[in-house]
């Protein structure tokens, strides 16, 4: 598994794969969609006062992520992979990922800009 992986906790696959044994196709993506987020742990500091909202952006497919991730967000599109935002730990250090944020639809969304700051926060704060 290469270090990029690790850091993330996921991987969008350029081409078929394989992770610790299980085969994945070639990852794949759709613009232009309405897609429903839905907030998983709002409890934690990077989503705390976020309310579930729909976004229009793209939807991931077919892309792993790792079992020990904290999930954060989920989509509801009918094709996409369900996971859309998570952290982890990588050594001392604190990530996020979010696949949501493609273009400036997203960026002028309160609840994704607040999203965005919290991250931030996270990392570099941890609260």
């Amino acid at each position: 598994m290469g270090e990029y992986i690790k850091i993330i906790g996921g991987k969008y696959f350029h081409q078929p794969a394989t992770v610790m044994g299980k085969e994945y196709q070639k990852s794949s993506y759709q613009h232009d969609l309405n897609i429903s987020v839905e907030v998983l742990n709002p409890a934690h500091p990077v989503t705390k006062g976020l309310t579930d909202f729909t976004v229009f952006d793209e939807a991931y497919y077919d892309f792993y992520v790792e079992p020990e991730v904290t999930p954060l967000l989920k989509t509801s599109d009918e094709n996409a992979s369900t996971l859309s935002g998570w952290t982890k730990q990588y050594g001392k250090a604190r990530v996020v990922t979010i696949q949501t944020g493609h273009d400036s639809h997203a960026f002028h969304h309160p609840n994704y800009r607040k999203l965005v700051e919290q991250s931030i926060l996270w990392v570099f704060t941890g609260r």
